[in-house]
């Protein structure tokens, strides 16, 4: 039995704990056999095939987290260049996106929105308001990615718009050509272009950005992008609001079925 105070997460005050333990269990591994792993596995026949798969998964995690963190270093290295406040018209933008894709997720999770807001003490204005500094924050990295795309030439050309209208085409289970119509009535092609443009403009930054370890050592570029990474990245940005183009197409081809 050990009785202890503390105070626990989300409160001032302190309070006394006892916590009893009633039982104690030892888990008792079986022995790593080759005929282990092939009846248990699924998948491999041997300890050494088995063994290998789990290291290959455990480096491909950890590459992944190591891309996470050059992708968030990179974006205040560009955070910290950009010496001018964003338009507050920007701003606004991305606030509201912000509070869009929130409140996707928590409808997603089966959860209302103005439930959560309840439950967490928020008034919607405040709720709102929380999302302004990382909205500042990205409205100043999307100038500096502009001003990068514009140093460097990099457009958005035919074939990355027709790629990005069958990427979509996919995730929403329409035609491309139906997307592409959406995205034309609703003259939301420019700002897909600027949106390639900045993706592109992400995409030349890490291919040229110098990676080193905790002790400046450097870092294999192309093993941390992966082989991939053209292909990967290439439809790593958010549509935003232009999401609604290829959901109205999603509805029209719905709408005509039935």
């Amino acid at each position: 039995t050990l009785t202890f105070t503390t105070t626990p997460n989300g409160t001032d005050e302190p309070a006394d704990f006892t916590v009893t333990v009633t039982a104690v269990q030892e888990l008792i591994a079986p022995e790593l056999t080759d005929e282990w792993v092939a009846e248990n596995s699924g998948e491999h026949e041997t300890v050494a095939e088995w063994s290998e798969s789990i290291r290959e998964l455990l480096a491909e995690t950890r590459l992944v987290q190591v891309r996470r963190t050059v992708s968030e270093k990179l974006t205040d290295a560009l955070l910290g260049l950009v010496d001018v406040d964003a338009p507050e018209s920007m701003v606004r933008a991305e606030q509201q996106r912000s509070v869009e894709n929130m409140a996707r997720q928590l409808q997603s999770q089966g959860i209302d929105l103005q439930a959560w807001l309840s439950a967490t003490g928020q008034e919607p204005q405040q709720f709102i308001e929380a999302a302004r500094p990382g909205a500042e924050k990205s409205a100043k990295v999307d100038l500096a990615l502009r001003a990068v795309a514009t140093a460097e030439g990099l457009e958005a050309t035919d074939d990355d718009i027709e790629r990005e209208y069958a990427m979509m085409a996919m995730q929403f289970g329409q035609k491309a050509k139906d997307i592409r119509k959406a995205y034309e009535r609703n003259d939301a092609v420019p700002e897909l272009m600027d949106q390639i443009r900045k993706t592109k403009a992400m995409d030349w930054l890490l291919h040229h950005v110098e990676m080193v370890d905790h002790d400046g050592n450097q870092i294999d570029r192309d093993l941390v992008l992966g082989h991939t990474h053209d292909d990967e990245h290439d439809h790593d940005h958010d549509h935003g609001d232009h999401d609604e183009a290829a959901e109205e197409a999603a509805d029209e081809e719905q709408g005509e079925t039935a």
